[in-house]
This record gives structure tokens, sequence and C-alpha cells, in this order.
């Protein structure tokens, strides 16, 4: 293998077939395909996604940081300022956890890229669930893979760039995905 180049799946099974029946968009037994975009067209699964969203994206998020006497707010932290209000110039801390929210219930997954800035600091970026392949490097790491528009070739990001929240998980290595496990109920 070479640098930079990504193996199959870790669990040896092709991408194509995780995509198109592991992670969704197979015919279920009513005859429809369920995948997770055409899932949140019905009302009943907008709602409950919607309702978790927001009220998760509205709590107070706030660093902490370990002192003799217990915790007190971490607001000197790099993250502090990122997590609470603006993670990048174009989405609040509220908008950007309403979104990982989305993706974790329709995907099991979500994905942030971390950007460092040139004056110091940071940006958080989220990524497009379907759009990222995850894989080890040669020392056995995580690594993540995301395909930008048409671009041909992913950006490949390693552990310390990328964020990956998951729902349960059967391997440690990807979420599951609720849309997937109820696939019959919602088809």
């Amino acid at each position: 293998q070479s640098r930079g180049e990504l193996r199959a799946h870790p669990s040896g099974v092709e991408e194509s077939w995780l995509r198109g029946t592991f992670w969704g968009g197979a015919s279920t037994a009513s005859g429809q395909a369920i995948t997770p975009d055409s899932a949140l067209s019905l009302v009943p699964v907008f709602a409950a996604i919607r309702v978790l969203a927001e009220t998760i994206g509205t709590l107070p998020l706030i660093t902490y940081q370990k002192t003799p006497a217990g915790r007190e707010r971490a607001i000197d932290h790099p993250w502090y300022e990122v997590l609470r209000s603006q993670p990048n110039p174009e989405m609040s801390s509220v908008v950007l956890r309403e979104m990982l929210i989305l993706h974790l219930m329709l995907r099991g997954n979500a994905y942030l890229q971390i950007v460092p800035m040139t004056r110091g600091g940071m940006q958080i970026w989220p990524l497009h669930p379907d759009r990222v392949m995850v894989d080890r490097d040669s020392a056995g790491q995580l690594r993540y893979a995301y395909r930008q528009g048409d671009a041909t070739q992913p950006v490949v990001l390693s552990n310390s760039k990328g964020i990956h929240i998951r729902l349960l998980s059967k391997d440690g290595i990807f979420g599951l995905s609720p849309i997937t496990l109820a696939r019959e109920e919602i088809g």
C-alpha cells in the first residue's frame, strides 16, 4: 500500500455493498427503497430528529479544566470559544451541533475536520458522512478520507485532524445508523 492510498473497508466488504445495503438504500418488504435522505422526508422521522437536534444544539457547551479545587471553565483553552460560539465563519455552534445530530440520527456517524489557522486558533468544519471513508494507516491509526465535490482524489485526514463521533457501534469504528436498523419499519 502506498502512502495516502486507501485500502478497502476494514471489514473486507466492498464499499458499494455497504453503501447500497448496509447503510440504507436496499428495498424493504413494502417495495420502498429507504435511504437516510428518503427517510428524512417522512414527517415522523423529520420531527423526531428535529426535536433531538434543536434540543441538543441549544444546550450550553462549556469547556472545563481540572483544578486543585475541582474544575473551572477553561476560557483560555483554544477550543473554548470555537466550540461555544463560532466553529467556522459560516456556522454558529448551534447550527454545527444540529447538523452533527442530524448526521448521527440518519447515518450513525458524524465527522469534523479541524483546520488550524495561520495566525493561531482553529476552525471546525463538518464533513458529510457519505463522503468519508475510514481506513487505517500503516501504523494502524485511523485516518479519514474525504471526497470533496467531484474531486478524483480524496483529502486524507489523520486522526489528529479529524473528529469522528459515533452512535452505538459493533466494531468501535463505525456507528450504527438508526435509519438502516429501522429500514423495514420505515418502509
